[in-house]
């Protein structure tokens, strides 16, 4: 009975090592994962061209101009590059996003008029108006429903 006792013990170990084994295996591949994902990450910011680094420096600063409200500022760089108000941050934020999250009505009709997309989701599917209504900025929401309404009414056409 002692030696069956002993064996089952020894069973139950090797068990319990082994998961332990297993465990520490599926870490060290998740980490070899994440280690490898960054050392890609690395290699393509490498690769990136010196006017590729120039533009994300440039989306950087005029993202945030706009979070500081710097109208006029803003204003410039959209006149020498109009394309900037396409650009996104990380999490897929434009800077029309910004301007509501901020409420800053001015750079709203700013962007707007630099043809900003107001139906542009953000990572987690906000849209500027979305934004500008979580955060009471009843002006904007305004604005935007204005916009819609001219929008339908120019869309309407007579047979």
């Amino acid at each position: 009975m002692e030696k069956d006792r002993k064996s089952i013990e020894k069973l139950v170990s090797i068990e319990k090592n082994s998961k332990k084994a297993s465990d520490l295996h599926s870490q060290l591949r998740l980490f070899n994962l994440k280690s490898a994902r960054f050392s890609i990450l690395k290699k393509i910011e490498m690769l990136n061209s010196p006017d590729d680094k120039r533009k994300i420096a440039q989306a950087k600063g005029f993202l945030k101009e706009v979070k500081s409200n710097n109208f006029e500022k803003v204003e410039e760089m959209l006149q020498a590059d109009s394309s900037l108000v396409h650009l996104v941050d990380s999490t897929k934020q434009t800077a029309l996003h910004w301007a509501c999250r901020r409420g800053f009505m001015a750079l709203v009709e700013l962007l707007i008029k630099h043809k900003a997309s107001s139906a542009q989701a953000d990572m987690v599917g906000r849209t500027p108006e979305d934004i500008a209504r979580s955060k009471d900025h009843f002006q904007i929401t305004d604005f935007f429903a204005r916009i819609k309404k001219i929008q339908r009414q120019n869309s309407i056409r007579f047979f």
